[in-house]
């Protein structure tokens, strides 16, 4: 998820109000402690996935407003999240978003292609958005959203 415009709008929230906001005082380790002590108190595991993905978007965008120097602490969330949610395809097509926004063309071809993997054993409603993925990777076009 690459953005068009920095001065973009969606909803009435802006893309620098989201990059702005504060992220947790732990950063990755504070989301992993919360969530772990919260499928504790309940007693069933409650999954992190969502809102490690959305530190991850949240760096990756700090990054593009020339708010962040460097890329390093957004691909240490989406690693983080596909070492603890290897099954969901989701995690890869993030981490192919980074490694895009970095350059990084094979590595996210890589995971695109992962993504596609196991959304297809999955039927993850999301397929259809993984195969774009993989086409404007291939064919080196950025989408819209770029």
């Amino acid at each position: 998820m690459i953005l068009e415009s920095t001065s973009g709008e969606h909803q009435g929230v802006t893309y620098e109000s989201v990059a702005r906001t504060q992220l947790p005082v732990d950063g990755l380790a504070g989301i992993e402690r919360h969530y772990r002590q919260l499928s504790q108190r309940f007693g069933y595991n409650i999954s992190a996935e969502a809102a490690i993905n959305g530190l991850g978007y949240q760096l990756m965008l700090s990054y593009q407003l020339m708010l962040s120097k460097n890329l390093k602490d957004a691909m240490a969330a989406f690693k983080r999240n596909t070492e603890l949610y290897p099954d969901s395809p989701n995690v890869y097509d993030s981490i192919a978003d980074c490694y895009e926004e970095m350059g990084q063309s094979e590595l996210a071809r890589q995971n695109v292609s992962k993504a596609i993997e196991l959304g297809t054993k999955a039927n993850d409603p999301r397929l259809t958005e993984f195969k774009e993925h993989i086409e404007r990777l291939t064919s080196g076009k950025r989408s819209e959203k770029d």
